[in-house]
Parts: structure tokens; sequence; C-alpha cells
């Protein structure tokens, strides 16, 4: 209905309209300026439901002082960090908002690019200021830091040992394919990783051991403690 609206909205003008397969209509839309809903009403037409309304639309604030600005650059830098943790945004995007003379339009256009909740982007949407836009929004991009920086520490971490365990296992199966005559390998238990790179050894110089050594043991067995 009606009342389960956001009393903020922004007025958009259409870029692309595209019909899907399966029906729907997905829209490429631009953002033009922030509107505050007055009233809203649900209206049905030509056996269609939609929403009508009346807004008023809310000046852009451009006003740049030093705090501003300062808060402007704090924002474009961890902006910058966190496309660098990511790899989720083309460098070149940072670059693009660094030169762009309309502050305002700054922190507008990197909320499209952080994985947030829609209620927190229509918290932001509702701050009309400048500042706290700025600063809000680098407040966030500071909690998305440190959730990327842990969660590339964590996938570092699984990758290790997703790789010791390979090569763990690869070693064993080494272990288990060495069915050559005259070699007893010892019974299936706890073998440091060093032991293991000491029998595969074994196998790759055995052909040697059998031809060259005149005394070579015939009942040649390995013991690993």
């Amino acid at each position: 209905t009606a009342d389960d609206l956001y009393t903020w909205g922004v007025l958009a003008t259409i870029k692309q309209k595209l019909q899907l397969p399966n029906g729907a209509v997905r829209l490429l839309v631009e953002g033009l300026e922030r509107v505050h809903v007055l009233h809203a009403a649900e209206v049905n037409e030509n056996e269609q439901d939609f929403f009508v309304g009346e807004v008023e639309v809310v000046p852009a604030d451009d006003a740049v002082d030093a705090e501003a600005e300062g808060l402007r650059r704090l924002l474009l830098d961890a902006f910058e960090q966190w496309t660098l943790l990511t790899k989720k945004v083309n460098p070149d995007t940072v670059q693009s908002l660094k030169s762009r003379a309309d502050v305002s339009k700054v922190p507008d256009i990197i909320v499209g690019y952080l994985p947030l909740a829609l209620t927190e982007k229509e918290e932001l949407l509702e701050m009309a200021s400048l500042k706290l836009r700025l600063r809000k929004l680098y407040e966030i991009l500071v909690r998305e830091q440190e959730i990327a920086d842990v969660a590339k520490n964590i996938s570092e971490q699984v990758h290790q040992q997703v790789e010791q365990n390979q090569k763990e296992y690869y070693l064993r199966e080494q272990i288990k394919a060495l069915h050559i005559s005259k070699l007893r390998l010892v019974p299936e238990r706890e073998i440091c990783h060093t032991d293991l790179l000491s029998l595969i050894n074994i196998r790759c110089s055995l052909h040697k051991m059998q031809t060259g050594c005149k005394h070579f043991c015939r009942d040649f067995s390995v013991f690993v403690t």
C-alpha cells in the first residue's frame, strides 16, 4: 500500500527498457534529484494498479568548505582502499570520482558500489546535508574495509589449508602406490611430512640401488618412527 512506501525517493529518468523472456521488465534509470514524498495513493486504471503522488525536489547541497573537502578526501581514500581489497570496482572509477566537480554526487555514486542493505541506503538518501552524507558514508566504508580485510584473511587461510591437505593426500597416495618388489612399507599410521618425502625419494632411487649395489638386501625394509 501507499503507507509502505518510503517518504524519500529519487526523481529519475528511464534510460533503457528491456523486456525479459519471463515477462518481467528491467529498467536502467538515472537518478537526478532527491525528492521528499508529500503524499501518495494507490490507483487502478485500465485494470492496472500503480501509485501516484506529489513530491518536492530537495535542492542539492553543493556548499563545500574546508570540512566538506576534508571529508571528501577521506571518503575517496577509503573507497580506493576498499576497491583494492575487494577488486570489485575498476580503478578508473575512483580516478573519475576524484576529478568530479559536483561534490554532492560523489557519495551518491559510491553508495551504488557498496553491498549495503536497502534500509541503510535509504538512510543515506534521506540525508540532505552533504557533510552528514560524507561523514556517514565514510564510517560505513571504514566498516566495509575491516569486513573485506577479515574476509580476505579467512580466504587465504582456507586456501592454504586446502593446498596443505592436497599435498598430504598426494604424498599418502604415492606411498600406497609403491608396490615395488623387495620394498615393504610400514603399516599405515601417522607419518610426518619429512618422512613422507623421504619415502618418495626412495622410490626415485630404487632402480639405481637394485642395479648398482651388489650387496642389496633381499629383505630390505623401511621403518619410520
